[in-house]
């Protein structure tokens, strides 16, 4: 995304109260490990890198819903 990242994202949409309780799962092609923990510190649920093995996300989405 050319303004900000996903981990910005996520805090965007985090701050609306309406939206405070929905689990998040980023999926992204960057790797570096700075990026990872900044997700991590961040509170969003899943990092999931590109490409993606379609069982391990849709284990990591049935892990959101409880």
């Amino acid at each position: 995304m050319p303004n900000m990242d996903g981990v910005e994202l996520f805090n965007s949409i985090k701050s609306n109260p309406g939206f405070s309780e929905i689990p998040f799962i980023l999926l992204t092609s960057v790797r570096e490990k700075e990026q990872v923990v900044k997700a991590a510190g961040s509170g969003i649920r899943h990092y999931v890198i590109k490409p993606v093995d379609p069982n391990s996300l849709r284990d990591k989405i049935l892990s959101c819903l409880g």
